[in-house]
Order: structure tokens, then C-alpha cells, then sequence
């Protein structure tokens, strides 16, 4: 059933794709889904198959914030799904110790009655011995689970705190540009040696000026 649900989930994300509000939109309330079918599995089932689910959708929604198509969005997003994850993060813990009371209890005997101690039926002498199936621990798949959604809200923090580029910083890092351009030592030899050029210029102006006054000097 859980199957089903999600691959018709991944068809309409693939048809909302081409909005991004629509898919982040659907991601964060897919996690909300899965949240409560965790639950519903652990109490219902005992069953920890619901938190992989979860799992992997909380790395799908982030992967998805993080391709924000810019800053402004990509903030409002990250602390959008850090409200959402500590919901979730509440509930789990609220709900994990309920798992404990679905736990089949043993049927009191009478007194004075032996209780029946069960037996592992007897094996061929070479045939291996049976190894029982591991059950994962449900409290311990919890704190698992719960561990990795305070990461994720460490690093959507982080996301959400770093300051968008702005047109001041891009004109005054132009300005910084520009001074660090006159206060070049490259360009500052330059200035200087055009001024002196400039000087010689007007000397020799000035000498060729005197030259014409003594020549007009002698005609007369």
C-alpha cells in the first residue's frame, strides 16, 4: 500500500517539476506524510519501516531547498522545513514509548502449574544450527532517526543565516576597485611621469618663446 502511495507521489512530483514552489511545497508535506505513517507503522506493527521512508524524504526535501533558485527563497524555505522537522522530531519522541505498551504480554499461569518452557526442535548431528532473526530495537531506530533530523536542522540554519549579495556590496566593492587602482605604485610612477613630461614640455615652450624675442630683437 506504502508503495503504491509513494510512487504516485513521485508522479506528481514530476509534473508540478517545472514550479519549484509546487515541489518544495509537496517534499515538505510528503515528510509530514511520512511522519505519521512511521507512527502508525510502530504502533500498529511494531514495524521501524516507516523511518527509512522518512529518511530518505528528509534528504530529498533538503536537497531540494538547497537548490533554491535564489537566497531570498532558499531562506524562507530552510526555516519553513526546520518548524516542520522539530514537529516531527517531537511526535516521534511523544510516540516512541507507545511501541513499548503494544509489546505481547505472557498469560499468568495458576499457581502451582508448571509453565511450559518451549523447545528448539532437535537437529541432525552436521545440520547447522538456526540463527535467529535480529528485530531492530524501535527506541533505538527513533534516536537514530531523531539524531539525523537535528543535523538537518543544524544545516539548514546555516543555510538560512547567510546574507544575500546586494548592489551596495557589488558598487562599493567598484569603488574599493578603483582606489586600489589610483593607489597602484604602477600607476602613481605613471602620474608622476606625465607630470614631468608636462614640465619639460613647458620649458622648452618657454625657451623657444625667449629664442623668438632676441631674433625679433637683432631685425629691429
Amino acid at each position: 500500500m506504502f508503495g503504491v502511495k509513494r510512487a504516485f507521489e513521485q508522479v506528481v512530483l514530476l509534473l508540478v517539476k517545472p514550479s519549484y514552489a509546487a515541489e518544495a511545497k509537496l517534499n515538505v508535506q510528503y515528510t509530514q506524510r511520512r511522519s505519521r505513517e512511521a507512527q502508525v507503522l510502530l504502533a500498529n506493527e511494531e514495524s521501524t519501516a516507516g523511518l527509512a521512508y522518512l529518511s530518505q524524504q528528509i534528504q530529498a526535501t533538503q536537497a531540494v531547498i538547497e537548490r533554491a533558485p535564489n537566497n531570498a527563497t532558499r531562506r524562507e524555505l530552510a526555516n519553513q522545513y526546520i518548524t516542520t522537522l522539530r514537529t516531527v522530531s517531537r511526535e516521534l519522541e511523544t510516540g516512541g514509548p507507545a511501541t513499548a505498551v503494544n509489546q505481547p504480554t505472557r498469560t499468568p499461569t495458576r499457581a502451582g502449574l508448571p509453565t511450559a518452557t518451549p523447545t528448539r526442535p532437535p537437529t541432525s548431528p552436521g545440520q547447522p544450527t538456526p540463527t535467529p532473526a535480529i528485530t531492530p530495537d524501535p527506541e533505538e531506530e527513533i534516536e537514530e532517526i531523531q539524531e539525523e533530523i537535528e543535523e538537518t536542522i543544524e544545516e539548514l540554519e546555516d543555510l538560512s543565516a547567510q546574507q544575500p549579495e546586494t548592489a551596495d556590496d557589488d558598487d562599493n566593492d567598484d569603488g574599493r576597485d578603483s582606489d586600489d587602482d589610483d593607489d597602484a605604485p604602477g600607476n602613481s610612477d605613471l602620474h608622476r611621469q606625465n607630470e614631468n613630461q608636462g614640465d619639460d614640455d613647458q620649458g622648452g615652450g618657454n625657451d623657444d618663446q625667449r629664442g623668438n624675442d632676441e631674433s625679433r630683437g637683432r631685425n629691429r
